[in-house]
């Protein structure tokens, strides 16, 4: 298989389409429980967005650019190679063997492909526990990030994702709940645009006079969101100090 990097420098997507059915898509999603989280986010087209934040929900690393259709199709052929599809869904660690006497650093990869002709799939595993074809399918996706450049942060930004995997290892207590449908969705424009785009950094211009302003603060910088069954979490990001 051909190496995955290229020598040319990506240049930056400024509007990420959303995703939907007409373009599959990959992400990775990487938790360190001690409270750092990272989310990688490729479309067929080639765009490809990297971000990460902190448990304070500080942005601390941001990328975006294009790497092309041709080397995404290599990625999906990859797993196609590696048996991706054929995998279980959670690799875990625990419970420890009873003789374990081992401390480990909790850090946890989900990883979900939407591929032409392919159900849907997620798979999610400690680092201690990925089978190898996981290993190699997840250094791939990392050994992209240095392709991408770095794009600023200023000011503030929505991330929506499902909330089984933005808020694994994350527990939250008494975050607000919207119940929402097509109708009421439309009530909240940058919430639906968060929500069409899933896992994809929205910026804000300005959540002063909107409804969502009322339940999603700087004291109050997650929700959660029940949109056609589905249950999301949402979280208000912010350049570091």
């Amino acid at each position: 298989m051909p190496p995955l990097l290229a020598t040319e420098v990506a240049e930056p997507s400024p509007s990420p389409p959303e995703v939907g059915r007409q373009e599959s898509y990959i992400v990775l999603y990487k938790n360190v429980v001690a409270g750092d989280y990272g989310v990688l986010r490729i479309l067929t087209s080639g765009h490809t967005e990297f971000m990460s934040y902190n448990r304070l929900n500080q942005i601390t690393v941001r990328k975006r650019g294009n790497i092309g259709p041709e080397k995404v199709a290599r990625l999906f052929q990859l797993f196609e190679e590696q048996g991706f599809f054929e995998l279980g869904n959670e690799y875990d660690i625990y419970p420890l063997a009873p003789d374990d006497t081992m401390v480990y650093e909790d850090i946890y990869y989900w990883v979900r492909v939407s591929a032409e002709g392919r159900p849907e799939k997620t798979v999610v595993a400690h680092e201690k526990t990925r089978p190898p074809n996981l290993e190699e399918i997840i250094a791939a996706l990392i050994d992209i990030l240095p392709q991408l450049p770095d794009s600023p942060v200023n000011g503030t930004f929505v991330i929506a994702g499902d909330y089984e995997i933005l808020r694994h290892k994350r527990p939250a207590e008494g975050e607000p709940v919207l119940r929402l449908d097509d109708k009421s969705l439309g009530e909240y424009p940058i919430l639906k645009t968060a929500l069409h785009n899933a896992f994809s950094l929205i910026q804000v211009e300005a959540l002063e006079d909107t409804k969502l302003e009322r339940v999603l603060t700087d004291e109050v910088g997650s929700m959660e969101v029940m949109f056609r069954d589905k249950r999301f979490a949402v979280f208000l990001l912010k350049e570091q100090e």
